[in-house]
């Protein structure tokens, strides 16, 4: 039987926990998170859900017990304590693979403190940015394999473009096979907003990027009211629009257009893939730790560099979680 480990019981952590246990392995799962609330949160998610297999069974502690040995291990905290607590986890414990959420860390020296732990301990880590596992973008990905040049466009309103850009950033990463890019803030909104968790900071406004190929994407959110989120992709061949809100796919090819659903896929429903694929192959379609610190980096230097210049201090991390 695997011994899988989530951190963190809270509203994310709790849907890997909905998603963990509807695979068909049989799994030991424990669930650590210091407050009793977000244990309580995810007992009752992982009661709303079938199990794939009747004997995994679920722990749920206030903090990890020391020694225990992990196959796999989900830290889903927010970024601010992410690090100290992956550090906490392999001082007391035995890890042989991590899932680590976005957006990863705050500071840029904990992205290289990290990566040198993994080497030296010789641990195998992804970056849960789920797009790129997506049907429909997988799909996207195999028809503009042969595209030379791309502009991805996200838009939309109140989407948490400090939260959830590195998200799109990835999907640009993915879709052009390039990791490496810069970034323009100039255009992103002076007024920064105060997010709904203490401490954190998001922004509205428009923030380019560009690789050495000539890739380019823009980053475009603003604060109308409402939830919207669509993604247009441009080649030289294909225009694609995806409307991640109202579940619309339009692919304009040769004048000729074809339409499909897009379906959205929920963490609940991709907790189990990405422990099953790590089980059975020691690989994972998640991004790689390495990659995903070459694609956070320059996202974490640009908003904390924007939100320096907006609040009129000096910052020694980036508040975004």
């Amino acid at each position: 039987m695997k011994h899988i480990l989530i951190v963190g019981a809270g509203q994310l952590g709790s849907r890997h926990l909905q998603g963990l246990v509807q695979s068909e392995l049989a799994l030991n799962v424990t669930v650590v998170d210091p407050f009793a609330e977000s244990l309580d949160i995810a007992r009752i998610r992982a009661d709303e859900v079938v199990f794939g297999n009747q004997e995994t069974n679920i722990q749920y502690l206030r903090e990890v017990e020391k020694d225990t040995i992990f196959d796999i291990g989900i830290i889903a905290t927010t970024a601010n304590v992410r690090f100290e607590v992956f550090q906490n986890l392999i001082s007391n414990c035995s890890v042989k693979n991590i899932i680590f959420e976005k957006v990863l860390f705050q500071k840029e020296s904990e992205y290289e403190a990290v990566e040198k732990i993994l080497v030296s301990n010789d641990m195998n880590a992804w970056v849960n940015c789920p797009r790129r596992v997506f049907p429909a973008y997988k799909s996207l990905k195999s028809l503009l394999e042969n595209e030379t040049c791309f502009e991805l466009i996200v838009k939309g309103n109140n989407w948490g473009l400090a939260c959830n850009g590195i998200h799109f950033i990835d999907l640009f990463s993915y879709l052009t096979g390039n990791r490496g890019y810069q970034l323009d803030n100039a255009l992103l909104n002076e007024r920064v907003i105060e997010s709904k968790r203490r401490g954190f900071f998001e922004v509205n406004g428009t923030l380019k990027g560009y690789d050495i190929n000539g890739n380019t994407f823009e980053l475009c959110c603003d604060d109308s009211a409402g939830f919207s989120v669509s993604v247009n992709i441009v080649t030289p061949n294909y225009n694609v629009f995806i409307n991640e809100t109202d579940g619309d796919i339009i692919v304009i090819h040769n004048g000729q257009e074809t339409r499909e659903v897009y379906k959205p896929v929920f963490q609940s429903q991709l907790t189990h893939l990405y422990v099953e694929e790590i089980i059975e192959f020691g690989e994972s379609s998640l991004t790689s730790f390495s990659e995903s610190k070459d694609i956070h980096l320059p996202f974490i230097r640009s908003i904390r560099e924007h939100l320096e210049k907006s609040l009129s201090e000096k910052l020694e991390a980036c508040p975004i979680t």
